[in-house]
């Protein structure tokens, strides 16, 4: 496996390293890329929302709750979800894949694998962050003033999010605490492909079933709003128990394996094999994802949302989102527009991107230029939409360096490290590359 030297002058190439923003793969999972940009920017502008609302009054908060028009913004809690089922799709079916062509799965090398890929980069932003802070830099936020250690071992989620360092990070900790558990279950479950994915299903109904539980046994109020001053007992005690937290949010990541194995034995391809079947497929992801926008309420008010509504509600999301992610696929008319080379840089750039946007998001509204632009009053859907652009374009400047010193080589270096034993592999050749940039 490791014939060649480790550490190689060519993958800290810069002028290379910095070519790689546009060269993209010929394959279909550039449209994955597109679907992974697309909710990095719609969390963006809902966080230049929630870091402006610190500083707003209840009755502005209410304004833009009861505004038709800021509800899009709102509903970006789903885009987490979106990078969930991304997620649980192209590792289950990179697993998959190497169950099926070598016979088991090399936990050791998954690990080194994702670590490569995951680390650098995460670890490098904490540390400039916490310089940052230590000398001044940054202007004083709770959101960097505790302590990072639970970052470092990908267990901040299971502390309050106010508590939190980069809060906005815990997707990172589920992701990789999933990643950690995932091939292990798929190694000691030694049987066919088909009784693992039971398993799986198994488990989504468990997780479903435990959301609904707790909840129930501690008469939890449903609070969705993204305003945490509007009520902070309700906000923190959801947030602490359901929002962040690993036995409910990992549904989405499973419904992504699931969706993986579907696509392995091809029946997705199936569900769009005739313009009737596409037509009633698509059909129906946009009405459940529809009837889930329309059933969420932002407001304060607690009395009238549904406890089987919010067992279920991010399950129903995703399933529509999947049909959504296959028609991208296999739908020309879809995968085209998703397959432009102009998100492929973005997607590159999309992870440090996640990593600093709230940082640049808090700078930008709290400048005294936006101060004015909005009247020292409430910003309209299109000041935010400008906004979140300026955030993503700032942030993507400030991470380009990290990207092509810290990031890209050590992407680089995983690819060289593994792309012989990956390509031994028959069926993998094709896949090595594009896999390891993109997992």
């Amino acid at each position: 496996m490791f014939e060649k030297r480790i550490i190689s002058k060519s993958d800290f190439a810069p002028f290379k390293n910095l070519k790689s923003l546009f060269v993209a793969e010929k394959d279909h999972r550039n449209t994955l890329d597109t679907w992974r940009v697309l909710a990095i920017f719609w969390i963006v502008c809902q966080h230049c929302i929630i870091a402006l609302g610190f500083d707003l009054t209840s009755a502005q908060q209410l304004r833009i709750l009861a505004n038709n028009n800021f509800k899009i913004f709102s509903h970006a809690s789903f885009a987490v979800d979106i990078f969930f089922v991304l997620s649980g799709y192209l590792i289950g079916g990179i697993l998959i894949r190497e169950k099926k062509n070598t016979g088991g799965i090399n936990i050791k090398l998954f690990y080194i694998r994702r670590a490569l890929r995951m680390l650098p980069l995460y670890y490098v932003v904490i540390a400039l962050v916490i310089v940052a802070r230590s000398i001044d830099f940054l202007p004083p936020r709770n959101y960097y003033a505790f302590s990072a250690l639970p970052n470092l071992l990908f267990i901040n989620n299971l502390i309050p999010l106010h508590l939190q360092f980069l809060p906005w990070s815990w997707t990172l900790a589920i992701e990789e605490q999933f990643y950690f558990l995932c091939p292990i279950l798929i190694y000691f479950l030694a049987i066919s492909f088909a009784k693992i994915m039971k398993f799986f299903a198994f488990l989504l109904i468990g997780i479903m079933a435990l959301h609904f539980t707790i909840i129930y046994m501690t008469d939890l109020k449903i609070y969705w709003s993204i305003f945490r001053t509007l009520d902070l007992a309700s906000y923190d005690r959801y947030l602490d128990l359901i929002y962040d937290k690993s036995y409910v949010r990992l549904s989405s990541i499973v419904l992504g394996v699931l969706a993986s194995y579907w696509s392995h034995l091809e029946l997705d391809k199936k569900m769009f094999a005739s313009k009737i079947k596409s037509f009633t497929w698509l059909l129906l992801a946009i009405t459940v994802i529809v009837y889930v926008f329309n059933k969420m309420d932002y407001g304060p008010v607690q009395a009238n949302k549904s406890l089987f509504f919010e067992c279920i509600y991010r399950e129903l999301f995703c399933c529509g989102f999947i049909i959504l992610m296959f028609a991208s696929l296999h739908l020309k008319y879809l995968s085209r527009p998703f397959s432009l080379k102009i998100f492929h840089p973005l997607f590159q750039l999309s992870y440090g991107i996640y990593l600093i946007h709230y940082i640049v998001a808090d700078a930008l509204v709290n400048s005294e230029s936006f101060r004015k632009i909005i009247n020292h009053d409430i910003p309209t859907p299109m000041q935010i939409l400008g906004l979140g652009i300026l955030t993503f374009v700032i942030s993507a400047i400030l991470i380009l360096p990290l990207y092509i010193f810290i990031e890209r080589p050590f992407i680089n270096m995983r690819a060289r490290l593994f792309s012989m034993r990956e390509v031994s592999i028959p069926g993998v050749a094709n896949q090595a590359k594009s896999n390891s940039e993109k997992c």
